[in-house]
């Protein structure tokens, strides 16, 4: 980028010289950083990045000096990342639903398919009932009445670390069920 320095009459009359490659110089890096930290598509940076730059660029002039130029920057930044995400999820994007890939597969409708997870189901299902008491009823209180973790444990009156300790047995057992088969 070439060297810009630039004067621009605010409505005041005053002229302030504004160096617009100093700034991209000395902030350049940190800006991305910032942005990136907020938006995860890159090209989103990209476009963001530059957008804050033409905008200390137009508004240089609204530039009175109660704050550095990297803070005053940075707020550019901010604003513009914010409004980023409201223009992003204000409006859904609209897809035909010929481009929708659904989850429903031709498998689904396989016999074959349906049979095995119906087997499968049912193993799990006998496992479960072959499991100690007090698991039971931690999977039956969490999984049946789709209670929160907290709930349940008010529930069988035990502790949250217990629930949790219970379900991660309950995972490791049912896991290791499945890949015997």
């Amino acid at each position: 980028m070439g060297k810009l320095p630039i004067s621009v009459n605010n409505e005041s009359g005053y002229k302030s010289a504004f160096d617009i490659d100093e700034l991209v110089a000395n902030t350049s890096t940190r800006l991305k950083k910032f942005i990136s930290r907020r938006v995860y598509n890159q090209s989103d940076v990209d476009d963001l990045v530059q957008m804050t730059y033409l905008e200390a660029f137009r508004n240089q002039h609204k530039f009175i000096g109660a704050s550095s130029k990297e803070t005053w920057l940075f707020g550019i930044a901010s604003n513009l990342v914010r409004n980023h995400f409201k223009k992003t999820f204000s409006k859904p994007e609209m897809v035909a639903l010929d481009d929708v890939n659904f989850l429903i597969s031709d498998q689904i409708f396989n016999p074959d398919y349906i049979n095995e997870h119906k087997i499968q189901l049912s193993e799990t299902i006998a496992m479960v009932d072959k499991l100690p008491l007090k698991m039971q009823s931690v999977i039956y209180h969490i999984m049946d009445s789709d209670t929160s973790y907290n709930d349940a444990a008010e529930k069988l009156g035990i502790p949250i670390g217990t629930i949790r300790s219970r379900l991660s047995r309950v995972r490791k057992i049912l896991k290791n069920n499945q890949q015997e088969r």
